[in-house]
């Protein structure tokens, strides 16, 4: 099982969980959030081409992982009970054929608190998500500084929304800052393979004047959108950092991220860095998306987020509706943005994004464009920039044969009532097609809308046997409106509790209540591309969950009408009385 983007949360958790015997060599050498200089290691491979295939530490990885997976496998599949599937014989034939354990992946979502709050809420119940840090995480990101590295928003976000509010529910003894994403290898749950791999996603922007380079008001930033089968998606896991296709087609080891590098090589054999992948940082990288938020505001959101939708004429005046929304959603983040640029003494154009060293700088090879060998630096942006607030592109690659995505959609950036249309998953769908990636199909929004994919679960690729299935959660006001701002803060506890009920009211449909086999239909997904490998009969019922669930291919293309739905377990409770009298 791999995971994504919010899944740092769950790895540094675990990771302070540990007792101080276990997590030296999980945090960087300085134990806080300032990079190390060491000495290169020598007979080391530091950049790998992708042709390779996984890299052969998240191979070795798997093959301690498939075990676990089937144990777990078999309890889960006996609590569920499918009726008239054999578990016995289906556990019996993985574990004499591992090869055929599915590969399940999750991925959560950007949009800012109200996706982390609906995917991971009971984890960060003491973080307020106010704009906050200490001096002593100044002084780290000082140290930073002082070794030559630019500062961005990637540092400040990483910080102050992630990671330091942690300081108040974990060990206090414990920087949590000098938690690397390296790290997560030599965590015992993650090392024997008994926890899934965290997978962060990032774009790029390339610098102004530069081939590629797609600009909006040069000074403030650029903007990607939209994407196309040449872009570069670069991936963390905690061996590696790299991208599969576009621009740049070969791996880091994770462990030298951030140290300067030519040909593939150290331009110092006495200066490697130690500690740049502060797990922070990577997750701060992933999410930095001020250029947008920036381009939002100051064109009354007609740029940034908005140029992002799939354009529907509902409301007549819809577009001007979300140009306001985004416009002024954005604007507590610029004014953010205008904080810290005085704060750090640094230009706009220096800040706004996650800075790093090229590790693919001057390499002459047919896995790098001459464009991006010629980088010495690379600028990380936060995935959405591409119209895929999803980070599904690692999970779909064919090298990692994932066959069961559950995709949990909070984006909240589609629509100006605060709810999904369906634009992201499409978008990921058609970057999919057009680079010749397993993508299940899925239909324009238009459909997914007249059709409700949005206001309920729905599987796609049941009956295409050489893509994943993905079972799509879009958030709905299930028990709780939850088309709060991606911004919204403070967020009190009652408040996240309520809106992480509504996450497991939508993913459980209300603990089989609203759907009787749904947990049947979940369990059928997971085991669903793996019965076929086998060569096993799949059970009737699950045929039937596909009859029932899943998208057969139909199209509605008429005008839909728009959504802005009650609660579903209390149609009669408007919003504006449930944010007077509940979430108050």
């Amino acid at each position: 099982m791999v995971c994504t983007i919010s899944s740092v949360l769950l790895a540094f958790a675990a990771a302070l969980s540990l007792s101080s015997a276990t997590v030296t060599s999980q945090f960087s050498l300085s134990g806080n959030y300032t990079p190390t200089v060491i000495p290169c290691p020598a007979n080391q491979t530091y950049v790998r081409p992708a042709s390779s295939g996984l890299s052969p530490s998240e191979k070795a990885w798997l093959s301690l992982r498939r075990p676990n997976v089937a144990n777990a496998l078999e309890a889960y599949l006996n609590n569920v009970g499918i009726p008239g599937f054999n578990v016995s014989a289906y556990i019996s034939a993985l574990k004499t054929n591992q090869s055929s354990v599915p590969i399940i992946g999750l991925t959560m979502s950007g949009g800012g608190n109200r996706a982390e709050l609906c995917a991971y809420g009971t984890l960060i119940a003491n973080n307020n998500f106010n704009f906050s840090i200490s001096p002593a995480a100044l002084e780290q990101i000082a140290g930073k500084a002082e070794l030559g590295y630019p500062i961005t928003v990637s540092d400040i976000y990483g910080i102050s929304s992630t990671f330091y509010g942690a300081r108040s529910v974990f060990d206090q003894s414990i920087d949590t800052l000098g938690f690397t994403w390296s790290g997560v290898q030599v965590q015992p749950s993650f090392a024997n393979g008994s926890t899934p791999m965290p997978i962060l996603m990032t774009d790029e922007v390339i610098p102004y004047g530069l081939q590629g380079s797609l600009s909006w008001n040069t000074i403030n930033g650029t903007i990607l959108y939209p994407s196309n089968a040449s872009q570069t998606y670069y991936e963390l896991t905690p061996f590696e950092f790299g991208s599969w296709r576009g621009r740049v087609k070969a791996f880091l080891d994770i462990e030298y991220f951030g140290t300067p590098m030519s040909g593939g090589l150290p331009i110092n054999a006495s200066v490697c860095i130690n500690g740049y992948d502060s797990a922070a940082f990577c997750a701060g990288a992933g999410f930095a998306a001020a250029n947008l938020w920036l381009a939002a505001s100051t064109t009354d959101g007609v740029l940034g987020q908005f140029a992002k939708r799939s354009k529907i004429p509902y409301p007549a005046n819809e577009d001007k509706l979300e140009q306001e929304r985004l416009g002024a959603e954005s604007l507590p983040s610029v004014n953010e943005i205008g904080g810290i640029e005085e704060l750090l003494k640094e230009n706009l154009t220096t800040i706004l994004y996650g800075y790093t060293t090229n590790p693919f700088y001057g390499m002459n090879t047919s896995a790098i464009d001459p464009v991006a060998a010629s980088q010495k630096e690379l600028l990380l942006v936060d995935g959405s920039e591409t119209g895929q607030e999803n980070p599904l592109w690692p999970i779909i690659q064919p090298e990692r044969a994932v066959d069961f995505i559950v995709v949990s959609d909070a984006c909240g950036s589609e629509l100006s009532s605060g709810w999904m249309n369906g634009t992201n998953l499409y978008n990921s769908y058609t970057s999919a097609k057009a680079a010749g990636l397993p993508f299940p199909t899925i239909p324009p929004v238009v459909t997914m809308l007249n059709l409700n994919h949005t206001s309920r679960p729905v599987f796609y690729g049941c009956n295409e046997p050489e893509v994943p299935l993905i079972l799509f959660l879009a958030d709905f006001p299930y028990t709780a409106y939850t088309n709060i701002s991606s911004f919204e803060s403070p967020i009190t506890n009652d408040q996240l509790e309520q809106l992480t009920s509504n996450a497991l009211s939508l993913v459980t449909q209300v603990n089989n209540t609203l759907r009787h086999d749904w947990s049947t239909c979940i369990a059928c997904g997971a085991v669903h591309k793996s019965l076929k490998r086998l060569g096993m009969t799949e059970p009737a019922s699950c045929s039937q969950c596909w009859k029932e669930y899943c998208w057969q291919g139909n199209l509605d293309q008429s005008q839909p009408g728009f959504l802005e739905p009650s609660l579903v377990l209390n149609s009669t409770l408007s919003w504006a009385e449930w944010n007077a009298t509940v979430f108050f």
